[in-house]
C-alpha cells in the first residue's frame, strides 16, 4: 500500500464496510494538511465528501503547531522548550520523583 489518495480512500472505505459504519454519521476528518489529503480536486477529504457531503475537514492542531514552531524566534522557541520539559516532569508521578532525587543528588 502507498499513501496515494486512492489507496488511503480504499483502506478507509474497506474499514467502514467491514465494521458496518455509516458514512452519514461521519462528521469530520482531521489530517496533516498534505496536498494528498486536502487537494482541491482529488484529495482524500474531497473523495470522502462524495460519500458524506456534510463532512468538515480540518488540519491537525498538533501538526500546525509543529509547523509554526519552526519559524518562531529563538528566544520564544527556548521558552517553549522549557515549558515542554516542565510539563514532561510534572506529567508523571515517577518523573517528578526522579527529578526530585536528581536535584537532591546535585546539591
Amino acid at each position: 500500500m502507498t499513501t496515494k489518495v486512492a489507496d488511503v480512500t480504499t483502506v478507509v472505505a474497506d474499514f467502514f464496510e467491514e465494521s458496518g459504519l455509516d458514512w452519514n454519521k461521519l462528521k469530520g476528518v482531521c489530517t496533516d494538511g498534505g496536498p494528498n489529503m486536502l487537494g482541491s480536486r482529488s484529495g482524500f477529504i474531497i473523495l470522502v465528501k462524495q460519500k458524506q457531503p456534510d463532512l468538515k475537514g480540518t488540519h491537525c492542531m498538533i501538526h500546525r503547531e509543529a509547523l509554526a514552531s519552526k519559524t518562531v524566534p529563538k528566544n520564544l522557541h527556548d521558552a517553549l522548550t522549557i515549558i515542554n520539559i516542565v510539563n514532561y516532569v510534572k506529567g508523571s508521578a515517577l518523573n517528578t520523583r526522579l527529578f526530585r532525587e536528581l536535584c537532591q543528588d546535585i546539591t
